[in-house]
């Protein structure tokens, strides 16, 4: 984990970048005190210099003032214009975040697979999850046809597994399916699994190249249109992106939990 120190920026309420203010206008947040963590988790982002290799943040902070949590949760900080969540099914929206009801619940991204580019590289998803669990079953975000695709799943026999492109990882879930996991492709022959800042597994085989052009799934996978493998996690954060270096893992992933630690839901 990064020797860091937890690092807050003061700001005055719901003001000190504009990306901030514009998802806080969107979403339609009142709330002081969440109003100050996201200003601060935007700032910290750009301070580790990978706001912009994001393509989609979903923070889930929500008040449930001025509009609903479910409202509230669908908006890509990074970009309020594109990649915003279209519910379905029935997902649980409060305080702490977001979770499938297990059978019907999901979000779409909106987000290509095939955005990615042929190659297959560059790329990662980021989930924090709210849930321990060994029961198995669920994929947390993903989209996958016979193989085409790209998905990450905490539990699945003991192991956390991260998929792409008919290469993957699978390593033991350790002691709990708790915190902030980081599937990361950072070049062709750099695939990594990665909990909580601290790489988890490697796998240095090249992948085949991508063309399936479907949207990415969260809290189940995109089967060929079809949403399935429901998540049995509950997630407060989650990311996709291009890939990150060990360091930008470790000081992102410092930034998020203080994110999180401001709103009370780190765990």
């Amino acid at each position: 984990m990064s020797k860091k120190k937890a690092m807050f920026f003061k700001v005055a309420s719901g003001g000190g970048d504009t990306d901030a203010d514009l998802f806080i206008t969107n979403a339609g947040i009142t709330d002081p005190t969440i109003q100050d963590a996201i200003t601060n988790l935007v700032l910290g982002l750009k301070a580790n210099n990978t706001w912009n290799s994001y393509y989609a943040i979903y923070p889930f902070a929500s008040d449930g003032i001025s509009q609903t949590r479910e409202f509230q949760h669908k908006w890509n900080l990074k970009d309020t214009t594109n990649y915003n969540i279209t519910w379905g099914g029935t997902v649980n929206h409060d305080a702490d975040g977001v979770m499938s009801d297990g059978s019907t619940g999901y979000g779409n991204t909106n987000f290509l697979y095939s955005n990615i580019g042929a190659t297959a590289i560059d790329f990662s998803f980021g989930f924090y999850s709210q849930t321990n669990t060994s029961t198995d079953g669920g994929i947390e975000m993903g989209v996958n046809n016979f193989g085409n695709g790209a998905f990450l799943n905490l539990m699945q026999s003991l192991e956390t597994e991260f998929f792409m492109q008919n290469q993957k990882i699978n390593v033991s879930y350790g002691t709990d399916t708790l915190g902030y996991y980081v599937a990361n492709k950072a070049s062709a022959t750099d695939m990594s699994l990665n909990k909580n800042g601290t790489s988890i597994g490697v796998n240095t085989v090249s992948n085949s190249p991508s063309t399936y052009s479907q949207n990415i799934n969260i809290l189940a996978w995109n089967n060929n249109n079809s949403a399935g493998n429901y998540s049995l996690h509950k997630s407060s954060f989650i990311t996709i992106g291009q890939g990150f270096t060990t360091q930008q893992v470790s000081d992102d992933y410092d930034t998020i939990n203080d994110f999180q630690i401001a709103l009370t839901r780190n765990v």
